[in-house]
């Protein structure tokens, strides 16, 4: 099945880039990443780097509740299979999500808490996992996360 043109359209809106090739991609090394992540968001402190992340990481999340909702669908894939992109919109550094369609997977009603159960304990756990290990956050700045991501 070949991946929507609109739905690639729509998930645009939320900084999800399907089949797209990243101009600026962040480095798959974490600790590179977190520096890219400084310079990226103007902060020297890596916690705040990595919060920022989290916070554009969690568009990709909501976007993938989105698609359960509505298209009952998502994307199954590790947290290493996604590529990040650093994007310049409406005057503000931004980082967009790039995922291969290949990685949509269309499911039943039924199988919807597995997917979430997926999305949230697998693939976002296995990013908070990565960073985990380089930086130390206090549980404040993990209680600031906005849909529950702490790391």
């Amino acid at each position: 099945m070949q991946f929507p043109d609109q739905l690639k359209i729509t998930l645009a809106s939320q900084s999800v880039a399907v089949d797209r090739l990243p101009a600026k991609p962040l480095s798959r090394d974490t600790e590179t990443r977190i520096e890219e992540l400084k310079r990226w968001s103007g902060s020297d402190n890596s916690g705040v780097a990595v919060s920022y992340f989290f916070r554009q990481y969690a568009l990709f999340v909501s976007a993938q509740f989105h698609l359960l909702t509505y298209q009952n669908g998502y994307f199954k894939c590790a947290g290493k299979d996604l590529v990040f992109n650093r994007v310049h919109n409406y005057g503000f550094n931004l980082l967009e999500t790039h995922v291969s369609s290949v990685h949509f997977k269309t499911i039943d009603a039924n199988e919807r808490f597995s997917a979430f159960h997926y999305i949230l304990h697998e693939q976002t756990a296995q990013l908070i996992d990565e960073f985990r290990s380089h930086i130390k956050h206090t549980k404040i700045s993990r209680t600031n996360q906005g849909i529950g991501l702490s790391y």
